[in-house]
């Protein structure tokens, strides 16, 4: 191939993609302040009829429990004396001579021992053949005696031992002061009655209470509430409180998450309740995982993807809302390799943040001390890499031999982005690469592979190019500007300088392989990542990221706003690639996409193809059987 232009082919062909469309009551009566004598005496003589004993007495007590006669203005009666309760127990109480026993107040107790009657509770000593009709009350001076059991030394004892009633009785005597009339017979039910009535006294008294509070607390509130202040003037324009926080997941491949913060700080800022969870990915299997957890319902709501990847990602893309960015607004903001592959059947299917292309890497050393200069045209790449080649006699040259190589590129086994090249060629020759049997692009081949057949300025043996390169084994590359920072890292020391794409002849076409930001079409949060992708590929933040990326490493990603190229800081590295940018053509032939579809299955119909020419298998029958993988393998696109 010399400076010559070659005959231009005719137009590609256009390509057609699949629609991306319950209780005993014990009554105890305590004797009111009043005098009542207590004195022990011997029992007197009492009318039968007025005599209440028990209804039956165990065979078994001993000695025989004396009833206590109770005398009141010539009534008599009696009173059971305290014992046994349900035949369980029995109660004794001892009685010392000349002992008083406390009483109320105001009691006049008589006589030289005092006695405590240590008796019951009515319902426990009750009996059926109790008198019902209410007693009289005893007088002031009301004797009543007792009398003694035993006598124990000086100690008396009284023991009054009775069975156990069955029913409960009433009230066997009345309190001093207290009306006969005013004593009821408490029987189970009456207690249950007044129980009952008790209860809902309690119950009646509570609710009144609740309701008074309640009541209360309203009025209470309502007067409070009139002297809160007026609430705060909100500005309309200033970022309001959200009501639904939103948290974007966002896979992104090479950017790490520190980069990024800047940007995404600022968003959150502008766009309160929204958060973005950033996620670099590994680009080992990517394209695979990122189909695979769509189709789960657990993917990304938006992510970063290879712009050749549309015809194998168009059920998973959403297209750009118009209120987010039209066609028109896309074509005047963007390069036109990307309204290329990113349009399709007028909608667009994701928004660029960086471009990249293919651009001449060269040792500045070895140019400088061979005085060559950097080559414009690739009739000057093949005179200036069989001046730096050693050794420099073409006939001393071959695989073994070769020390340093003139430029890494001729054949496929170790040149890196050899289909690239090759594309870029055919493009640059008129052909298709798409069309690979075509004679633009045989001669292209051809021209190509005399680097290494014929110029014999790279090896076969010498490492992938890439390193070979930044080893300073090769004075020239071409790579993609994301190389730049690889070799920078393998080799600090290099001195390596850039130079746009050669060309043929007058015309400048150029070679793009670049990725863009998607949003997934199942996604719930859709509106919220548009407006991500739509703040992010801004001309101010497009700036302020691509300043960020230089703060952590020499070469950053190139912006992909046709506004921004002569605005951000001018260099030798970012005009080199962002010169050729407005006339760069892309393809479906890129390597190191990682995708395991159409990318890598291309690049491999085109390794075989120059391999069989660098075998001396002839480029027509190389050609022939190119044609007819790639024609395969784009049918199973959907791209033929």
């Amino acid at each position: 191939m010399n400076d010559k232009p070659i005959p231009a082919p005719t137009s590609p062909n256009s390509q057609t993609l699949g629609d991306l469309s319950g209780a005993n009551v014990t009554t105890q009566v305590v004797p009111p302040e009043g005098g009542v004598s207590v004195t022990p005496a011997t029992p007197p003589t009492v009318a039968q009829d007025d005599l209440i004993t028990p209804t039956s007495t165990p065979a078994s007590q001993s000695p025989e429990v004396q009833p206590i006669a109770i005398q009141n203005e010539g009534v008599s009666s009696t009173v059971p004396p305290t014992g046994q309760v349900h035949g369980e127990s029995l109660y004794t109480s001892p009685v010392l001579p000349n002992q008083e026993i406390e009483a109320p107040a105001n009691n006049n107790i008589q006589g030289e021992q005092s006695v405590s009657l240590n008796t019951a509770s009515m319902s426990d000593l009750g009996s059926p053949q109790l008198a019902s009709a209410p007693q009289p009350p005893p007088t002031l001076n009301q004797e009543v005696i007792a009398t003694p059991q035993q006598t124990l030394g000086t100690e008396q004892v009284l023991e009054h031992e009775i069975s156990a009633p069955s029913q409960p009785t009433g009230v066997v005597f009345t309190p001093p002061g207290v009306s006969p009339t005013q004593v009821v017979d408490e029987t189970g039910d009456d207690v249950k009655k007044k129980k009952s009535g008790g209860l809902f006294k309690v119950l009646f008294f509570t609710m009144a209470f609740v309701i008074l509070i309640g009541g209360i607390t309203i009025v209470g509130s309502k007067i409070l509430s009139s002297f809160k202040p007026d609430p705060p003037v909100i500005d309309p324009n200033g970022p309001t409180e959200p009501q639904n926080a939103v948290e974007l997941t966002y896979w992104g491949l090479w950017e790490e998450a520190e980069v990024m913060k800047n940007a995404f700080s600022e968003f959150e800022k502008a766009n309160p309740g929204i958060k973005v969870n950033y996620l670099k990915q590994s680009k080992t299997e990517y394209l695979s995982r990122l189909k695979t957890s769509i189709s789960n319902g657990d993917g990304p709501d938006l992510f970063r993807y290879h712009a050749s990847w549309i015809p194998m990602m168009s059920s998973y893309l959403a297209n750009v809302p118009e209120n987010v960015m039209t066609i028109d607004e896309f074509k005047q903001t963007f390069y036109k390799v990307y309204r290329d592959q990113l349009i399709i059947s007028n909608k667009i299917y994701g928004i660029p943040l960086m471009y990249d292309g293919l651009a001449l890497y060269y040792n500045r050393d070895y140019f400088d001390m061979a005085g060559v200069d950097v080559p414009r045209t690739w009739s000057d790449v093949k005179i200036a890499a069989n001046k730096l080649t050693v050794p420099s006699k073409k006939t001393q040259r071959n695989d073994r031999s070769i020390e340093r190589a003139g430029i890494a590129m001729g054949n496929a086994s170790n040149t890196d982005h050899f289909a690239e090249i090759v594309s870029l060629m055919i493009y640059q020759n008129g052909g298709d690469p798409h069309d690979p049997n075509s004679i633009e692009a045989k001669e292209a081949l051809t021209y190509y592979t005399d680097f290494y057949n014929e110029d014999k300025v790279w090896s076969s043996l010498l490492p992938n190019s890439t390193i070979a390169f930044a080893r300073g084994e090769a004075a020239m590359a071409i790579f993609p500007s994301w190389r730049a920072q690889e070799i920078s890292k393998m080799n600090p020391g290099l001195r390596f300088g850039f130079a746009p794409i050669p060309k043929i002849g007058a015309e400048q076409i150029a070679y793009a392989a670049f990725w863009v930001e998607g949003v997934n079409k199942a996604g719930n949060n859709q509106k919220e990542a548009w407006k991500l992708l739509q703040f992010l590929s801004s001309s101010d933040i497009m700036k302020k990221m691509y300043s960020d990326q230089k703060l952590s490493r020499k070469y950053a990603e190139l912006p992909s706003r046709i506004d921004l190229k002569d605005s951000i800081e001018e260099d030798y590295y970012s005009s080199s690639f962002l010169d050729d940018a407005p006339n760069a053509k892309s393809s479906y032939i890129n390597s190191f996409t990682y995708d395991d579809a159409i990318n890598d299955q291309l690049v491999s119909h085109y390794y075989q193809a120059i391999q069989m020419i660098n075998n001396n298998k002839g480029v027509d029958k190389a050609a022939d059987q190119l044609s007819k993988d790639v024609s395969k393998t784009l049918r199973k696109y959907s791209l033929q």
